[in-house]
């Protein structure tokens, strides 16, 4: 699931997830602008699924949980508005081989590597003008 969708537990302070305090975390259906634009639910590649929070720090230019790749070399997505996409990944950096290990969690990408972790990021969460200026 969605890390910034949800009680954060932990890693919230107050109303904003420590992992990524510049982006709103959503607690409510109505705190979401476009559902239509916010990813719920995702595959996940194996090597990263090791609890229910699929999160990746905007700031750190690196997959720590790993969108899958099964279904030749694309995962699906679920919006909070209930609809569905399938992406097919562009870069290898976001496609390692589905068997234990094969990923070495987390990727560290160079710039040119970047385009498939962004399209996930910007379907994660917006912005908080409140927040701005608060990185970790």
């Amino acid at each position: 699931m969605n890390a910034m969708l949800g009680n954060a537990a932990e890693f919230l302070r107050g109303s904003v997830n420590s992992n990524n305090p510049t982006y709103r975390q959503f607690f409510r259906m109505s705190d979401i602008p476009d559902p239509s634009g916010i990813f719920a639910f995702v595959e996940e590649h194996p090597d990263s699924i090791n609890d229910g929070y699929f999160l990746n720090r905007w700031k750190r230019y690196e997959w720590n949980d790993l969108p899958a790749s099964y279904h030749n070399g694309g995962a699906n997505f679920v919006f909070a508005d209930g609809h569905t996409e399938f992406k097919l990944w562009r870069l290898p950096s976001t496609t390692p081989p589905s068997r234990p290990d094969a990923a070495r969690l987390p990727i560290q990408l160079g710039a040119s590597e970047r385009a498939d972790f962004y399209w996930v990021l910007m379907r994660t969460s917006l912005i908080d003008p409140n927040n701005v200026g608060k990185e970790n």
